[in-house]
């Protein structure tokens, strides 16, 4: 079957879960469905679908270059899923799995890094309350205590056998807080966080562990707190100043034994060149979806390939984007580990139909079926959706 389809429909499921999911289906006069996911909260008119379902007709979707540049005529958030959907349509008209269309894979499962949060199962409206409650003279929530991180960890490796937990360091805790604006920390608050590494430690062994920061903090105080958690060999610790400036980023990894990681918000190639060329991270973490796809991270993994620097991609997604992160970072050399967001959403491997889990025993095996190979459940977008299917 050859790789010129014809498209027929473009079908969106947007606000899927907490996360707000959007899931992108492109069905094919040959009888081909393929599948893609858009950045969190897309949310595509029927007008901008059928924008790009004109921009498609009678292109060769294994011409790439052309393809993507058609696409980047089209509306942000749709794009993105639509270029995932493509690459799976190709892989399943030529009968070959997507990572053999991205150079081929170089492993045959891919590491998964679970996102613990705060060590609970995090939503912004919980998380909210929590940090108005300190404010307001409240006790540290029993989560926040450093005994109840270490708790978390020890649970999560131990039930699902992954190999790299993260954890947020940006807690609310009583009494440590002087200012809620300022970005400045208290020598109390940097003991603090030192306790909840030690806690992790202590229940992980020798397991990794990563820290979020959520681009909170100065300069100088972002690196008083990278010296003081050098003991505990921290994976990465990531997002210490807010990523704009470049130049502060750079002050804090070159002051730190410890793997500085940014990059979740950036979007696109050139938004990364200059952060490469500074080397301005020890590790970039792109979102897949955000950042323009599967073929815009492709380059930018190579781009960093040239400075050493590994690539840990940020990912809040549903299965489907996870299987074609799994093709797309099966491909690339310098990767380290793929974020799991979703410990806490019950109904996060029932998007898909496969023979097990999504994951198992912290890794995603890469597949050798067509396309993604997947199959999406329909009824189970639709039952765990707010949002209103939209058509073209």
């Amino acid at each position: 079957m050859p790789p010129r389809l014809n498209v027929t429909g473009l079908e969106a499921f947007p606000g899927i879960g907490p996360y707000r999911w959007c899931l992108l289906k492109i069905t094919t006069a040959e009888g081909l469905v393929g599948w893609g996911e858009g950045p969190l909260g897309t949310s595509p008119t029927e007008g901008q679908l059928r924008q790009v379902k004109q921009l498609l007709q009678g292109e060769n979707f294994l011409h790439v270059e052309k393809v993507w540049r058609l696409m980047a005529r089209g509306p942000v958030g749709v794009t993105q899923a639509t270029d995932m959907a493509l690459w799976d349509l190709a892989g399943q008209a030529l009968g070959v799995p997507v990572h053999h269309l991205l150079g081929g894979k170089l492993r045959d499962r891919v590491r998964i890094y679970a996102d613990c949060h705060s060590g609970v199962d995090w939503t912004s409206g919980e998380f909210a309350e929590r940090v108005r409650s300190v404010r307001a003279g409240g006790p540290t929530p029993e989560p926040y205590l450093p005994e109840a991180f270490g708790r978390r960890a020890r649970q999560v490796k131990e039930e699902l056998g992954i190999t790299a937990l993260k954890f947020d360091l940006d807690v609310p805790v009583a009494g440590l807080r002087l200012d809620w604006e300022d970005r400045s920390l208290t020598k109390a608050e940097i003991e603090y966080m030192v306790q909840i590494c030690a806690s992790i430690r202590e229940h992980l062994g020798d397991t990794d562990f990563a820290v979020d920061c959520h681009a909170r903090w100065n300069t100088s105080d972002a690196i008083r707190l990278a010296h003081a958690l050098e003991p505990f060999d921290l994976l990465w610790f990531e997002d210490p100043v807010p990523p704009q400036n470049l130049d502060a980023m750079a002050k804090v990894t070159a002051a730190t034994r410890q793997p500085v990681c940014t990059g979740e918000a950036l979007v696109g190639r050139h938004a990364f060149r200059e952060l490469l060329v500074r080397q301005a991270a020890d590790i970039i973490q792109p979102d897949i979806p955000r950042t323009g796809g599967l073929t815009e991270f492709k380059r930018i993994a190579e781009l960093a390939e040239l400075y050493y620097i590994s690539v840990a991609p940020h990912h809040m997604t549903s299965p489907v984007a996870t299987m074609a992160a799994t093709h797309l970072c099966s491909t690339i050399p310098n990767f380290l580990a793929l974020e799991h967001h979703c410990l806490g959403i019950p109904f996060w491997n029932d998007v898909v139909r496969l023979p097990g889990q999504v994951i198992e025993r912290g890794y995603v095996t890469v597949p050798e079926t067509p396309g993604l190979g997947l199959e999406v459940d329909e009824a189970v977008v639709r039952a765990n959706m707010a949002g209103t299917p939209v058509g073209a």
